[in-house]
């Protein structure tokens, strides 16, 4: 059949994505009769009538144009991204088209290459209309993107000598999708179904991101991914997703959610992240984003370098650096772009500085919000980051947490694709320049190491810090945005014009203004007087808008506005006219009020509200208030969530620059406003704080357990209280203006409000800077000559008070009072606010004299066996059995760098470098590991050296060496140069310590056989041995004058010493500083007159050389001692898991803690029956008693002529007779106050764990370790019963030790409580009646029969709440039974208090009362009375705690429910 003979036949279908389509109408014509009526021109088909609208007629008009067939091409060319961005639009395109196939009916693409080649070149060409059409200009980048993504996977493909069918399957897809571009004329199809269009971009980039990942596994890598990750799932979904876009275009619908990033659920690692770290809401904001059609070039070139990463470059250049001037729109292209990178799923974090904003103004928190985001991002950098943190919760420092939380997490989860992450206005970080500098260099240092395909891209002003840092490193493509560009004036042009439109919308009422205002000659000349600023141009609009008269201001604005300036002298002058219009400058009360209020907006460090800063800083502007000077600025002033906002840093820097602003009436000078606002904030905290500020029903809670916290924070604590308690010390410290007086208003502040103070931070979560604060605030008075010299001791107290009560301080805010207050010392500056509040405990015994002389820093959880200060005694490192290392900061003793780990097993030595740059570290896995002491990475490894534990390291004093010694007895020493070894030495004996001589020339090390051996560094020749002792010499050390030797260990410590030798001939130099006491460490001070040593008879101690003199002996238990090198600060380490850091002026003050002699410790105690006197044996056979409301130590009952070990301790009912048990197994009884027994008797072969009295007739009960009890009449001394407790055969390992003894009210049974089992044995027959278990392991503190003996017993253990047990339900079954006591009468109640497992001391059931501290442990011995006073000891002191008026109503014991 000829082509004329066939029909052309049109139908209007109603489209259906579900179901079958719909015919409307239908018309058929011959093809012959359709071209010979077209003729070239267009042709009418008549339809007919609507069926909808029968008076309405449907007309089709067609153009039809006939083409030559051409072949398909045989070698499809991929185009070049530069053609795909400057392609013009195709004719094919512009002109029509002669066919309209349904989409169902695409004809099928080329295979292989050549389908690549069409759907390269089809989006290209779609793209190239897009860029044509201003009203869908936000398409445009996506499908850049998606060609610039497809030509990535495309190479990948490429690179495959195997073809996929998956990928061709996804190709061909995409193709069907795109095929509408081929045959329909797509312009009037373009702007109602832009969104499709942005779609399908959006959905090729994830599809190319897909074949790229998927492309680049190997055959067997694919089938293992498809079975476990379910490919096929994917690509069916992608596939699907195509063709409905694709039938959404064709139908004219937009069906929401068919793609964007495939959202995955949140996981629990992403839950524990967020949970553990800080996050900062910095992220972009599409509302300061680019003008839609704006900055095109320099967006597509930025996203052009972002997909085309290079894989092979050594150096690649993987950080984008946008430079420019203040104003020229960097942030704006920054938002832009991070917007449409998150639409593409390839924003793996965004951190858009504010610097007026506290939060986004410091590098701090920027890589934990990083952390964050990238955690969101991708589930495995999740779960690598989650690990990260479960190993090490507390990552502090910008190096380490860059390193731990954003690099090494992204290079161990494989990602292929391009991921961004993008930091904006790097000028505006600060204030602390040290941070921003570490941050630049960071960034410079550390992107070249990522993967690179990661991208990181800046921007920022060109500060002299950022270029000098940037240009320094290839790894950073500068961009400078060029203001005199052709496509920056568009840009501008484009900008203005909208504005300008919008403007005369608004004001179409005002004169001369229409909707062609203004002409297109005043739009060019307010163009060129912008100087290509972006700001300038925003600025100038908005001073157009406000004005009274639109028209007129255009005008003035450009007369007055000079044409061919600098940038910045143009940006000047545009905020000097605009300042000048602001107010009535001939009137200084608004000049006043204006520097005022300015003032304060440029130096608060957090925005406020205009009703905030009226609060804050209202008494200082007279009549006027905010409110009328922020009136008159809007063009520079904007409210961003309620709070004032200069619109841009430019304006801040104009007014604040004498040069620049010349106008003293407009000058703000920040240091005079920032004392205003100092004494503002603490005036403003005088009036208002007080104790409970939230008003909290029970000030016992946790802070997290308070509902609705933030809420109530709204509600009860202003904006601007909480302003002024986080920030004072910052105006303060940053302040010119009356030192003294400030000064003075800080003192008067602290010494009546400081807990009050802390009570805010506490609540608002604002504790982690206490530190810092008060230590910043401390230097800052140290300065000040006519400053109050008792702020700087009162802060020192402060200091000391947030240390030691950390963790109750943050959290708790009720506890500052109730856990921290009662437990200051006794000389305590802060003791003033113990009389201020009379419902908090009274520790009316034991409290500290002084502050302690050390900090207790914790990370470790094993003991802390080596520590070593850098060269500048800013930090020092320690190292520990549980195989890391930490290095900390010695001013704020937070950690720097924590569990550092490397090392298979425990650590045993290390040392700094004396360039500080380098920490070396031995180990028991016989390996050496070199150290960054800025990052905590591993430089080199040293291993299979020796053949045992590498006990000692050390440095030579210039450099150049560095020497290893091992209980194999070798001693390597090392070049630094190159890590090799220069020179090896070996003894007989094991090697415990090494040490080169201060000039570098020696190496000394001590022997398990007591002999100090040193050989010349060059060549390993014998300078002498020297025989010390016949203990083990543990440790060598040098002086610039001395050569200090100690020996001993723990088993014959009696042959311990502390030598000092020669160093030259190693001849001893006098006696020894201590003999017969082992030597566990010891270390000089620097200038070498002082010695201090940590000993095996726990203690510390100090010499004073010249006299030989001990100046200090500290009870404590250490591993290791070193002396900084600036001398004022000692670190040890403790067999406890902890640091201890001393103050060496306060250690070498205090001479002694009182608490040397351990054998007079108090190791029971008891309260008497009234609860007025505490008694305690001691190892020395004596008896210690304490008043319990005066807390005042009375006279020692010598209760044994020997020193014989009291074991056992116990009060008789009237509190006059104490029983005594000893390790002897004598048993005893006395009057309290003489020291002549009543009944002494040989009562146990064993030593007496337990005694009890009976309270109705003079018996009184012993129990040994051997399981025996025995009861005594104490006035006939005769010897009553005698019972034996034998553990049956499943209960062998069970203790047999009687620990705790309670007679019945009527004295019929005894209950022993023994192990895990509470026997009770009656008393008048002989016989035991009942054994009850429970599953506690926790020591008893109490027994309370109920009035019939037969129900059952309560049990108080240490660490939990009180159980009742009965005896007629108890058989064998669980130890968890238990029963309520309700309807039973207690002849005496239960205690109703106990102590958990963190010293937290509740009230029944479970009301926190306080907290001990120092922190009790599980060891600790403990009584707690029904009243409410409480017994125990800690470090060798007994502390009685009065907590009467802590308790609160409580139930009849008769309803106290068992728990």
């Amino acid at each position: 059949m000829a082509w004329g003979d066939q029909d052309v036949q049109v139908q209007i279908l109603n489209k259906k994505t579900l179901g079958s389509d719909h015919l409307i109408l239908s018309v058929r014509r011959s093809l012959a009769q359709a071209i010979s009526q077209a003729q070239g021109q267009e042709f009418v088909l008549d339809l007919g009538e609507s069926p909808n609208e029968p008076k309405t007629r449907i007309q089709l008009i067609l153009s039809m144009k006939l083409h030559e067939a051409k072949p398909p091409s045989s070698s499809p060319m991929l185009p070049s991204p530069k053609s795909s961005h400057s392609l013009p639009v195709p004719a094919e395109i512009r002109q029509p088209v002669s066919k309209l196939p349904s989409a169902r009916a695409a004809p099928p693409p080329p295979p292989n290459d050549s389908a690549w080649s069409s759907l390269l070149s089809v989006v290209s060409r779609l793209d190239g209309v897009v860029r044509l059409i201003d009203d869908v200009a936000r398409v445009h980048p996506y499908l850049n993107a998606a060609w610039l993504f497809l030509s990535i996977a495309y190479k990948t493909v490429q690179a495959q000598q195997l073809r996929d069918q998956n990928v061709q399957d996804l190709v061909e897809s995409m193709i069907r999708m795109y095929s509408f571009v081929e045959y329909v004329d797509i312009r009037d199809r373009i702007t109602p179904m832009a969104e499709v269009i942005q779609q399908m971009g959006r959905e090729t980039v994830e599809c190319a991101k897909f074949i790229e990942r998927y492309n680049r596994k190997t055959v067997s890598q694919r089938m293992m991914t498809s079975i476990l990750d379910n490919v096929d799932a994917v690509i069916a979904e992608f596939k699907q997703t195509f063709e409905t876009l694709r039938n959404d275009f064709d139908t004219g619908l937009v069906v929401q959610n068919h793609l964007g990033i495939r959202r995955i659920q949140e996981d629990i690692n992403r839950l524990f992240i967020r949970d553990h770290l800080t996050h900062v809401l910095a992220s972009w904001d599409p509302d300061l984003g680019c003008l839609s059609g704006t900055r095109r070039s320099i967006l597509e070139e930025i996203m052009t370098w972002i997909v085309s990463v290079d894989r092979e470059s050594k150096v690649p250049a993987n950080v984008f650096w946008l430079s420019g001037l203040a104003g020229s729109g960097k942030s704006s292209i920054a938002h832009t772009l991070a917007e449409f990178c998150a639409g593409l799923g390839i924003l793996g974090s965004g951190f858009f500085f504010k610097h007026d904003e506290a939060e986004r103004n410091r590098a701090v928190d920027v890589f934990s919000t990083m952390a964050i985001d990238l955690a969101a991002y991708d589930p495995r950098l999740a779960q690598e980051i989650a690990q990260v943190l479960k190993a090490s919760p507390s990552i502090s420092g910008l190096r380490r947490q860059f390193l731990s939380l954003v690099a090494d997490p992204i290079r161990r989860s494989d990602i292929v694709n391009p991921m961004l992450i993008l930091i904006d206005a790097l000028d505006e970080c600060g204030p602390n320049r040290r941070d921003r500098e570490e941050f630049l260099m960071l960034i410079a240092q550390e992107a070249p190491k990522l993967p690179p395909n990661i991208r990181i891209i800046i921007s920022s002003r060109p500060d002299e810090d950022i270029v000098d840092t940037f240009q320094r490193f290839k790894s950073v493509k500068r961009f400078d945005l060029d203001l005199q560009s052709t496509e920056n004036h568009d840009d501008l042009a484009s900008y203005v014009s909208t504005k300008l439109s919008e403007i005369a919308a608004l004001k179409s009422r005002k004169p001369h203004i229409n909707p062609e205002w203004p002409e297109a000659k005043l739009r060019t000349e307010f163009v060129q007087r912008t100087a290509g600023l972006f700001i300038w141009a925003s600025t100038a609009l908005e001073t157009i808008k406000d004005s009274w008269d639109p028209h007129a201001e255009l005008l003035s604005l450009i007369r007055e506005s000079a044409v061919n300036r600098g940038a910045q002298e143009t940006l000047q002058d545009l905020y000097r006219r605009t300042v000048n219009k602001f107010g009535q400058w001939d009137d200084p009360n608004f000049a006043r009020a204006f520097r005022t209020a300015v003032g304060a907006i440029i130096v608060l460090r957090d925005p406020l509200s205009p009703d905030a800063i009226d609060n804050l800083i209202g008494d200082e502007l007279g009549a006027h208030r905010p409110d009328h000077v922020f009136s008159v600025m809007g063009s520079v002033l904007r409210i961003v969530g309620g709070t004032v906002r200069l619109l841009h840093p430019s304006f801040s820097d104009f007014l604040t620059d004498g040069s620049r602003c010349q106008d003293e009436r407009q000058l703000i000078l920040p240091r005079v406003h920032h004392y205003t606002i100092a004494q503002r904030c603490v005036g403003l905290m005088t009036e208002n704080l007080k104790r409970n500020i939230a008003d909290l029903r029970d000030t016992t809670v946790m802070n997290s357990e308070i509902a609705d916290l933030e809420g109530l924070i709204r509600k009860k604590i202003p904006r601007e209280l909480q302003y002024a308690c986080e920030y004072w010390v910052d105006h303060i410290v940053n302040s010119d203006g009356d030192s003294g007086v400030l000064s003075k208003i800080a003192l008067e502040f602290l010494s009546s409000h400081a807990l009050e103070w802390i009570e805010v931070l506490s609540l608002t979560q604002s504790t982690k800077d206490l530190s810092n604060t008060l230590e910043n605030l401390r230097a800052w008075a140290q300065e000040q000559s006519d400053g109050e010299p008792a702020l700087v001791d009162f802060l020192t107290e402060l200091k000391h008070f947030s240390h030691v009560f950390a963790s109750v301080i943050s959290g708790s805010s009720g506890h500052i009072y109730s856990s921290a207050l009662p437990f200051i010392p006794l000389n305590s500056r802060l003791k003033t606010f113990l009389s201020k509040w009379s419902d908090i405990p009274i520790v009316t015994t034991g409290r500290q004299i002084n502050w302690p002389l050390f900090a207790t820093l914790r990370s470790h959880t094993q003991p802390v066996i080596a520590t070593a200060f850098s060269p500048d005694s800013t930090r020092f490192a320690s190292a520990s059995w549980d195989k890391t290392l930490c290095i900390w900061d010695t001013r704020t003793h937070d950690p720097v760098l924590q569990s550092i780990e490397g090392h298979a097993d425990r650590l045993s030595c290390l040392a700094y470098s004396p360039d500080g740059r380098t920490i070396l570290s031995g180990s028991y896995d016989r390996s050496l590991k070199l150290w960054s002491s800025d990052t905590g990475e591993i430089i080199t490894t040293l291993s299979d050296r020796h053949d045992d534990t590498i006990n000692s390291v050390s440095y030579s004093s210039d450099g150049l060496y560095f020497a290893s010694s091992s209980v194999d007895g070798t001693i390597h020493i090392w070049r630094t140069s190159d890590n090799s070894r220069h020179l090896t030495l070996k003894y007989t004996s094991k090697v415990y310590s090494v040490a080169f001589s201060p000039d570098s020339s020696k190496i000394t090390c001590g022997t398990k056989d007591g002999s100090v051996m040193c050989w010349a560094v060059s060549d390993g020749s014998l300078s002498f041995r020297q025989v010390i002792s016949r203990a083990p010499v543990r440790c060598v050390h040098y002086s610039t004058q001395y050569l200090g030797v100690g020996a001993g260990s723990k088993q014959d410590h009696k042959l311990g010493i502390l030598q000092l030798l020669d160093i030259a001939s190693g001849d001893r130099l006098g006696p020894p500083l201590l003999n017969s006491v082992g030597v566990r460490h010891f270390d000089f001070s620097p200038d070498s007159t002082m010695v201090a040593a940590c000993c095996h008879n726990f203690t510390l101690r100090i010499w004073d050389i010249p006299t030989r003199q001990q100046l200090v002996s500290y009870s404590t238990s250490s591993f290791c001692i070193t002396w900084s090198p600036d001398g004022s600060l000692i670190a040890s380490g403790t067999p406890s898991e902890h640091i201890l850091l001393w103050n060496v002026q306060a250690l070498l003050a205090s001479k002694s803690d009182g608490n040397y002699d351990r054998h007079h410790r108090a190791e029971e105690l008891v309260f008497s029956p009234d609860e007025k006197v505490v008694i305690g044996g001691t190892g020395k056979g004596t008896i210690r008693q304490w008043n319990v409301n005066s807390g005042v130590e009375g006279r020692w009952i010598q209760a044994s002529r020997t020193p014989n070990f009291v074991s056992a301790v116990a009060f008789e009912a009237d509190g006059t007779l104490v029983g005594c048990g000893f390790r002897t197994g004598l048993l005893q009884v006395q009057a309290i106050t003489s020291s002549r027994p009543l009944f002494v008797q040989q009562a146990h072969s064993q030593s007496i764990t337990a005694v009890a009295f009976a309270s109705h007739a003079p018996l009184i009960a012993s129990g040994a370790s051997s399981g025996t009890l025995k009861l005594w009449n104490y006035r006939t001394k005769s010897s009553l019963r005698e019972w034996t407790y034998h553990a049956g055969p499943s209960s062998s390992s069970q203790s047999t030790n009687p620990e705790f003894l309670q007679f019945s009210g009527t004295g019929q049974y005894l209950a022993a409580v023994i192990g895990s089992s509470v026997i009770l044995w009656n008393v008048l027959s002989g016989g035991s009646v009942r054994t009850l278990s429970w599953s506690s392991n926790h020591p008893v503190l109490d027994i309370s029969f109920s009035a019939h003996s037969e129900l059952g017993l309560w049990i108080s253990t240490l660490r939990d709440p009180p159980i009742f047990r009965t005896f007629e339900d108890y058989g064998d079954s669980d130890a968890g039974n238990t029963v309520s006591a309700q309807g039973s009468t207690v002849a005496i109640p239960p205690l109703p208090f106990f102590v958990d497992g963190d010293a937290w001391v509740y009230e029944y059931p479970k009301r926190r009362l306080f907290q001990l501290m120092p922190r009790s442990t599980p060891q600790t011995r403990l009584m707690i009375t029904r009243g409410g006073k409480l017994a125990y000891q800690s470090s060798n002191v007994v502390r009685i705690v009065d907590f009467t008026n802590c308790i609160g109503k409580r139930s009849p014991p008769s309803t106290i429910m068992a728990s």
